[in-house]
């Protein structure tokens, strides 16, 4: 990957020791840190630094203050740039919160480090979603006992199933046009009618919608 096209990571929350080397550990795998980092959200966008399209913040928990973070993010600047919340551990309490705010990717710390650099490739470069397998995990069990375990009748063809199962796992448009041998074109068409046939608009209430039905599997 060439610097022009590596991501940025915005660091917000935390303590400022995970502040001083979550940072150095990111740029040594060649993503883009700015000098400045922030401890919560509002200082975050109060400040000089602009997004852009490739960004992605990686929000780190210190306290309960990371879910109203959460919330105040994508309340006021939906939209503006995506975010991976980074959670001190899989335990369903902390899943089931920060899954109220829909956040785009949920890493769980106490995991491997590589799965940071997964996520932010694949939040901010493909433009999907990233969750760690213990979050995976936790959130599959937790809507397994919600739901009934029925698909509800969306009239989804079998292709529209592959296309959300490999959005899932995190594949963008043209990687899974490249894994069914279709064109990109084709893909998309397929987004656009599993959006309208579920009733959703973006593709994190998607996975959400995916998971509780049972028409996703891990």
């Amino acid at each position: 990957m060439s610097p022009q096209d590596a991501p940025t990571a915005y660091v917000v929350g935390g303590s400022a020791y995970h502040r001083t080397v979550l940072p150095h550990f990111l740029r040594h795998n060649g993503i883009e840190v700015p000098k400045t980092t922030h401890g919560t959200i509002d200082q975050f966008f109060a400040s000089e630094h602009h997004p852009n399209k490739k960004g992605v913040i990686l929000l780190s928990p210190h306290s309960d203050r990371v879910y109203s973070d959460l919330r105040g993010i994508l309340r006021a600047k939906k939209g503006c740039i995506p975010v991976v919340a980074l959670l001190p551990k899989s335990s369903r309490s902390i899943v089931q919160s920060a899954m109220q705010y829909d956040p785009n990717g949920c890493v769980d710390m106490g995991e491997s480090p590589t799965d940071i650099l997964e996520a932010v490739e694949m939040v901010s470069i493909e433009g999907g979603t990233y969750f760690s397998q213990s979050i995976a995990s936790t959130l599959a069990q937790v809507t397994h006992e919600v739901s009934t375990g029925k698909i509800k009748n969306y009239k989804l063809s079998g292709r529209e199933l592959d296309v959300i199962q490999l959005m899932w796992e995190g594949q963008s448009s043209k990687q899974i046009a490249r894994t069914l041998h279709r064109s990109p074109k084709t893909i998309e068409h397929h987004r656009a009618s599993i959006y309208r046939k579920t009733d959703v608009d973006n593709i994190v209430m998607l996975m959400k919608l995916a998971l509780k039905e049972g028409i996703v599997t891990l």
